[in-house]
């Protein structure tokens, strides 16, 4: 009998699309849950006979879906990530170098330098940093950028600490730089990519495999008493028989790190701190379709849409900036820091979010508006903002 508890889920991204890739390097994912299976349509004869019984039942296209349900940790989930942004995740190239021109005002905080520029230096707005040759031992560690000019950056400490931060007047020497790496979607050079996925019973020693699986959904949820979760959806090309050998032998171990809470983060609005989401929900959408074809048994060919980025926020009613900026037509600036127990930070960037409804409950309760958005691309000139819609850092990459 098996026993859920006793499978594991083992993927590696293929070379050729339903191609099987070699059985190294692969990589083993925790899960909440998590189902892989090949599908087929089936169609019944319309023949009448005089038996007055069906005739005939077939089979037609074969395919592979799958879903992946997880609790959003650093690490573990990058590669899916990015193949839903159609960007491997790369190193950030920004940093300061050491410098001893670089003042900190306790407001905001901001750093202010005497010379040079931030921007140059490839700073950019949503990102996380880190400074740690500050003088206050307790100002060490990792910051999102809320806004940065050449001369100034206005910054946010996500140790989440509320200790007050200390002024430090410029002279001693420093290292702003950004941490970990981080994925969007580009303006050219889309990856395109696919995984061969392995469900391994080790209980029953059965192996199942799919081939061709690629993200065509990632659903990121946090609520303020519960874990962050996180769901992704595939559309695969085909399977094969199962076997009682495993195929993916030594795979990669889930990382060893903290899942991230709803409670423990950050989150901006248009560069203003904001203490009154009580839930946010975004969904990323690949728009995958796949074609069958006559005399073949497997997905003739398979097509990708553009990336679309939206969902939903559930705000408390204390001004009218939401349904100001509904009536105006308006968009924001979100952003997202998500801050584990370690202090490893995943983080979300939207240069342009679009609001498309507002609405509000009644009752005898707090009065909450729920809030509809969608995610565009950024297409303004700012050298401050990445021309993406959707960015995501991992500072543990």
């Amino acid at each position: 009998m098996a026993d859920g508890i006793n499978k594991e889920i083992v993927m590696k991204k293929e070379t050729t699309w339903g191609t099987k890739p070699s059985a190294g390097s692969a990589q083993s994912y925790a899960r909440v849950t998590g189902n892989f299976q090949g599908e087929k349509n089936t169609f019944q004869s319309g023949l009448i006979k005089t038996s007055q019984q069906l005739a005939d039942q077939r089979h037609g296209t074969r395919r592979a879906t799958g879903s992946l349900a997880g609790e959003l940790m650093c690490g573990q989930y990058s590669q899916l990530m990015a193949a839903c942004l159609r960007k491997d995740f790369t190193a950030i190239s920004a940093t300061t170098g050491s410098v001893t021109n670089i003042a900190v005002a306790a407001t905001s905080p901001t750093f202010t330098r005497l010379a040079g520029s931030f921007i140059t230096d490839g700073f950019k707005k949503g990102m996380v940093i880190e400074c740690n040759n500050l003088t206050a031992t307790a100002d060490r560690g990792k910051y999102v950028v809320v806004d940065v000019a050449a001369l100034t950056m206005d910054v946010y400490k996500l140790d989440l600490s509320g200790v007050a931060f200390t002024a430090q007047a410029s002279g001693t020497a420093m290292t702003i730089a950004a941490i970990g790496k981080n994925s969007y979607t580009p303006q050219t050079g889309h990856t395109n990519d696919s995984f061969t996925v392995e469900e391994y019973h080790n209980d029953i020693v059965l192996s199942s495999i799919t081939l061709g699986q690629q993200v065509n959904s990632m659903s990121i949820s946090s609520k303020p008493d519960g874990m962050v979760t996180l769901n992704f959806d595939f559309l695969g090309k085909d399977f094969e028989k199962t076997t009682g050998t495993r195929y993916f032998t030594s795979p990669t171990a889930s990382p060893d790190e903290g899942t991230m809470s709803g409670a423990a983060g950050v989150a901006f609005l248009n560069g203003s701190k904001s203490c009154r989401v009580t839930g946010f929900d975004l969904t990323v959408n690949n728009n995958i379709t796949q074609e069958s074809v006559i005399a073949c048994s497997g997905i003739g060919a398979k097509s990708r849409g553009k990336v679309m980025a939206n969902g939903s926020m559930t705000l408390i009613l204390d001004d009218g900036i939401y349904q100001d900026l509904f009536s105006d037509e308006g968009e924001i600036t979100f952003s997202y820091s998500f801050v584990a127990a370690d202090k490893e930070v995943l983080s979300l960037f939207a240069p342009r979010m679009k609001i498309g409804s507002v609405t509000k409950d009644d009752g005898e309760k707090v009065t909450i508006l729920t809030v509809p958005f969608d995610i565009l691309e950024y297409n303004g000139t700012a050298t401050n903002i990445i021309k993406t819609s959707l960015l995501i850092q991992d500072t543990t990459l």
